[in-house]
């Protein structure tokens, strides 16, 4: 059974969106909304924009959008239900359980139980093996380390783990859901994690959502993490991000593996943290964000470090974070230069750790020779390219000047080239948002209503409409003497009608919490945008009644269309009236 929309109406009155959102994304007041980088997707310029009035939120980079529930089921990768529980706990109010359709948090409970299990047996499973317990002690680990960090061990068996879930009374589907089994070609079950040290991977909530497994010798591959289940996906969290929430700084050190993480961690530096197996993701970036105003990163001082370094330095950075590097000498990562320098001499390090400026020009630098004219040249086109790219005018004044002085130029010429490059890839960026802009408002989001396109007059009346009921549910009596759900020409529209008849018919807020257990996050983000398009613009109930004769016209033209008769009139007279929007 579904939530009531009388709680649901209860919980949002308790929770206000410029604080939900404020706690994950940075955000400042512009005319009668705030603004600020969307938390969905990468952008420089904020598009992001809540609006106090309606208590919802709307992207118009990436159509993200709807009010606070869709927001927490957005930002957590939550279900329904999860989001509707975590704001209750927020606003301190009782869930009625007794009517919640159990089934997919139940799923998740159980995921999340068999991990906590597993996580207890490779613990066990590491105490009685000798060969890893002398692999962790020769990496520098302590007993400490180990235990805060809940190593274990994953036995050289093809079904250890399989038989002890099995025995706790767990089945074979259960378990695989979990990621802890796999299936081989002929249809029997082995454990996916066999003779690696097991990393637990903890969310910030202190679950155990997945694991990393690491071989002890050279055999390949030497890493292995979980696949993704209902509780985990490699590309969305962070290893250790647990600990570097509870340190309560405002800096992470971005490293590349556990074992420098907890070697870091060991060592004092609690804020450290790592992706899961995988290069750095948009999405792991925008979570570092919530609780992070700068990030350090700590990759391997190799090419690949380098390479991996100038990636992480561009997806930090459109996540709206300060970025700084580590330079470490003498050493491949910090794991290694702990153990050889110690942590005093890291922690001098750290607090020499190059701006990501700094760090670029340095690598922009290495393929000239700044002794002859022309690799002078090449740098100073490449370096005014990164320089182009500063928001700050101070940042650019210095660094302008430091690189005059190192090429043995007018300062003012760094400065003219900037300018130039700006303004041609200013003109560029122009043209490309405002064909993306022509193309989104005629398309719409062609996944959620991909009849649009093609009954594109139409449909602007159908949004029109909506937003107008959105609005004004007191049209609502005399709109339903006109037209009817079948009036719709597109399904998608036809379907928000008929939700928000429904929520107005039952009494209830037609607003967009009326669409959230039927709808998607990506549906509920095309009804959103539809209202903040619309938004502050004025309605009647002569311009309602008048958009419905459109809609009504239109529908009986599909059937003349469809009977072969020609539509040439309505067409002229959809026309007219979209002129008129």
């Amino acid at each position: 059974m579904a939530i009531p929309q009388s709680f649901v109406e209860q919980l949002k009155s308790r929770i206000e969106i410029e604080e939900l959102i404020g706690a994950y994304v940075r955000l400042r007041r512009q005319g009668r909304s705030l603004v600020g980088l969307c938390p969905f997707h990468s952008e420089k310029t904020p598009s992001f924009n809540v609006f106090a009035d309606t208590q919802s939120y709307y992207c118009f980079g990436c159509g993200a959008g709807g009010d606070a529930i869709s927001f927490v089921r957005a930002i957590e990768h939550l279900d329904y239900v999860e989001a509707i529980r975590l704001l209750a706990e927020r606003a301190g109010l009782a869930v009625p359980e007794e009517q919640v359709d159990p089934r997919a948090a139940r799923q998740r409970a159980d995921v999340l139980e068999l991990n906590r299990q597993a996580a207890r047996f490779f613990h066990e499973q590491l105490r009685g093996s000798r060969e890893a317990v002398r692999y962790l002690s020769g990496r520098g680990l302590s007993q400490k380390t180990i235990l805060h960090f809940g190593l274990g061990y994953a036995p050289d068996s093809w079904d250890a783990l399989l038989s002890h879930l099995k025995a706790q009374g767990h089945t074979e589907p259960d378990i695989r859901r979990a990621g802890l089994c796999a299936v081989g070609a002929k249809g029997g079950a082995y454990d996916y994690f066999r003779k690696r040290i097991i990393f637990p991977i903890i969310d910030v909530r202190g679950k155990v959502v997945g694991f990393g497994g690491r071989v002890l010798d050279d055999s390949k591959p030497k890493y292995l993490n979980s696949s993704d289940t209902p509780v985990f996906k490699k590309s969305h969290g962070l290893f250790s991000l647990n600990n570097a929430k509870a340190a309560g700084g405002r800096r992470l050190i971005l490293a590349e593996g556990y074992l420098d993480v907890m070697a870091l961690w060991q060592a004092g530096f609690t804020e450290s943290v790592a992706t899961l197996g995988t290069a750095l993701s948009s999405d792991q970036a925008r979570l570092m964000a919530r609780y992070a105003d700068e990030v350090v990163i700590a990759y391997d001082s190799d090419e690949a470090g380098r390479k991996a370094t100038d990636r992480a330095i561009r997806i930090l950075g459109e996540a709206g974070l300060k970025t700084r590097v580590l330079t470490l000498e003498q050493a491949k990562d910090p794991d290694e230069y702990l153990r050889r320098f110690g942590a005093d001499k890291l922690s001098a390090q750290l607090a020499r750790s190059e701006s990501s400026t700094q760090y670029r020009l340095q690598q922009a630098a290495r393929p000239f020779d700044l002794n002859e004219p022309e690799g002078k040249v090449g740098y100073f086109r490449e370096a005014a390219l990164l320089l182009a790219e500063l928001g700050s005018p101070v940042e650019l004044d210095i660094y302008a000047g430091q690189l005059a002085e190192r090429l043995g130029v007018d300062r003012d010429s760094v400065l003219t080239e900037v300018a130039r490059i700006r303004r041609d890839s200013g003109k560029k960026q122009r043209r490309r948002a405002q064909d993306e802009e022509q193309r989104r408002l005629a398309q719409g989001n062609p996944r959620v209503n991909p009849e649009r396109a093609q009954h594109l007059r139409a449909s602007r009346i159908e949004e029109e409409i909506l937003c107008l009921l959105f609005a004004h549910p007191d049209f609502y009596e005399a709109l339903r003497r006109r037209i009817s759900a079948d009036d719709f020409v597109t399904a998608f529209n036809r379907r928000v009608f008929e939700a928000l008849a429904a929520a107005i018919e039952a009494g209830d807020q037609p607003d967009l919490s009326c669409l959230q257990q039927d709808f998607s996050i990506e549906e509920i983000g095309a009804a959103a945008g539809m209202l903040a398009r619309r938004r502050g613009m004025p309605g009647s109930q002569a311009e309602l009644m008048e958009l419905a004769e459109g809609l009504v016209e239109a529908a009986a033209g599909l059937r003349r269309a469809a009977a072969g008769v020609d539509e040439q009139s309505l067409q002229q007279r959809l026309r007219e009236l979209g002129q008129k929007k």
